[in-house]
């Protein structure tokens, strides 16, 4: 796993967030902080060993965003006791089981994108990511690493599925505060997510007309971390 920091030796809160699929910080470098916060990115899941360099005890507050394979990978973080203390887990555009038939991509689709991984393959893969060419730098990024690298990160997370398939009700390791369904997810099936967070009664909230690539909806961060009010 790598780690992108925004660290500030005062701050009292953390946003730690757990990064899609082959994608790095240009994901969310957008979102404004809130004041005192610190933020850790976390990605690259071709391996889970959860390990930033950071004294969690500083923080007073710890809040949790996952999006997209993030969901997975906080998941088996979560499994590993590894994660602090949280004060909410929050996840996007995703589910703790990433490869399924009903709880979350296709177990057809999935391998049929992992064999199929080349660079033409990759570029419509991105297109649909992020919701065609509007976010030229997300493209950019996601092109920076290389085939090889994407396709061993996502057959980690192949792997790690095979066990759960044929399963509908699968616990979940973490105490996810929400979830953010994207309706024209084309990535993750929006009804899979829905029926995910449905069966483990967590609360869920639909975004109307967003793509698999929902930040372009936020500004801030404090517009998707629950309020603690």
């Amino acid at each position: 796993m790598k780690y992108f920091y925004k660290i500030d030796p005062k701050a009292e809160k953390l946003i730690l967030f757990f990064d899609g699929w082959s994608m790095d910080q240009t994901a969310i470098e957008h979102l404004e902080l809130p004041d005192s916060t610190d933020l850790i990115c976390c990605y690259d899941y071709r391996d889970i060993l959860f390990n930033p360099q950071c004294d969690f005890t500083k923080y007073r507050q710890i809040d949790l965003v996952a999006w997209s394979m993030g969901v997975w990978g906080a998941e088996t973080v979560a499994i590993n006791k590894q994660l602090p203390e949280l004060t909410s887990a929050t996840a996007i555009a995703g589910t703790p089981i990433p490869m399924h038939d009903k709880l979350g991509i296709p177990r057809r689709m999935f391998i049929a994108t992992l064999k199929g991984i080349s660079e033409e393959n990759r570029k419509r893969f991105n297109l649909r990511m992020c919701g065609g060419k509007a976010h030229r730098h997300l493209l950019k990024s996601l092109e920076s690493r290389t085939t090889q690298e994407v396709r061993d990160e996502l057959d980690t997370v192949r792997q790690a599925s095979m066990k759960l398939q044929g399963e509908d009700f699968i616990p979940s390791n973490l105490d996810w505060t929400k979830a953010i369904v994207p309706e024209k997810d084309l990535i993750i099936p929006p009804e899979n997510q829905i029926y995910y967070w449905q069966s483990h009664q967590i609360p869920f909230i639909k975004i109307e007309g967003a793509e698999h690539y929902v930040f372009s909806n936020y500004h801030k961060w404090s517009d998707i971390i629950p309020s603690k009010d």
